[in-house]
């Protein structure tokens, strides 16, 4: 009996946006600024952990992905 069980999951790939890539490294580099925690620094935190249940990450079946994460400074939510 195999309901309920994602025995073939779909493989994303690997995030990449070279816009949203280049952005984020201009201002990663600008030492002028506060460099805030941002979106994409919590989806490189856990891109890479694996499910249990299949031996790909988190990124490669498209669970996480940094348009999906918000952070909100204010309240200090992620």
């Amino acid at each position: 009996m195999t309901e309920g069980k994602n025995l073939n999951p779909v493989v994303q790939e690997g995030f990449h946006d070279p816009l949203f890539e280049k952005q984020r490294l201009e201002q990663e580099l600008n030492l002028e600024i506060e460099d805030p925690v941002d979106a994409y620094e919590i989806f490189d935190m856990v891109r890479h952990i694996n499910d249990p249940e299949h031996p790909l990450t988190l990124e490669q079946l498209n669970v996480v992905n940094p348009r999906l994460i918000s952070v909100d400074d204010t309240y200090i939510r992620v």
